[in-house]
């Protein structure tokens, strides 16, 4: 569906969009995303700057199935209400009126350097150090934002995986 890697996450504005875990986020809270509407905004942010066809959307997201054009409408609606864009001055999706859309958006310079910077690998995955050489069960954190976040230990590493989505 796209030319990036499946752990790749792109950040631009306040956004983040991790395509490894199809989360959507804005600074450090997860927005709620269709999948569909998800798959269609992975697919644009994934042709900056680039005409996307409808009949490209629809063949990329919607693969070997008939729908009309008024789904990609309400994807586009529901990507757009989680951005917080208008229409009539969009920031981020803008429509090429009876062809298709274009990710107007200004992609942060290097998302992957941004994430590794915070510690974070492009699977997001947090890596935090681990003090003695016992290996700690899985543990289930509190859930935050209706997510629930699940701890594991690496002994080789001696470093403890976070889970971020």
């Amino acid at each position: 569906m796209n030319t990036r890697g499946p752990d790749t996450r792109i950040s631009f504005d306040a956004f983040s969009l991790d395509s490894a875990n199809q989360c959507l986020w804005r600074g450090p809270q997860a927005i709620k995303l269709r999948p569909k509407a998800f798959a269609v905004l992975d697919h644009i942010v994934g042709r900056p700057g680039q005409l996307v066809t409808k009949e490209e959307l629809l063949n990329a997201v919607w693969p070997g199935t008939f729908v009309g054009e008024a789904v990609l409408k309400v994807a586009i609606r529901q990507i757009r209400e989680a951005l917080d864009d208008d229409p009539k001055s969009p920031r981020f999706i803008e429509t090429a009126h009876r062809r298709g859309y274009r990710f107007i958006g200004q992609i942060a310079e290097s998302s992957q350097t941004l994430a590794k910077d915070q510690g974070i690998g492009g699977d997001g995955i947090q890596d935090v150090p681990v003090v003695g050489t016992k290996r700690p069960e899985p543990q289930a954190l509190p859930a935050k934002n209706g997510l629930q976040v699940k701890r594991h230990a690496e002994a080789e590493s001696g470093k403890l995986l976070a889970a971020s989505c």
